[in-house]
């Protein structure tokens, strides 16, 4: 699947100034984001030069803070900030 040429130059148009370090959460079946999409996405951020790490949550549904007290809302919680402090400071 091809994503839109606009789209795709939005999201990789940053690289061309400094590379951006990005971690994307998602589950393995979400309807507003299909996994074909995800994965060319982030082919084409990395082609780019880009740096982005995923973790994908096994199961479907929208939403992986939808439940706080969820254990993936939870594991995704850490991950974002971990992220956070290890980019930003």
């Amino acid at each position: 699947m091809k994503l839109s040429p606009f789209l795709l130059n939005q999201a990789i148009q940053p690289l061309n100034y400094r590379y951006q370090h990005v971690t994307c959460l998602a589950r393995s079946y979400e309807a507003a984001h299909p996994a074909p999409d995800r994965q060319e996405f982030v082919r084409q951020y990395r082609k780019a030069g880009g740096e982005i790490v995923e973790t994908i949550f096994e199961g479907e549904g929208e939403g992986l803070l939808r439940d706080l007290s969820s254990p993936v809302a939870k594991q995704a919680l850490e991950q974002m900030t971990a992220f956070v402090h290890q980019h930003i400071g």
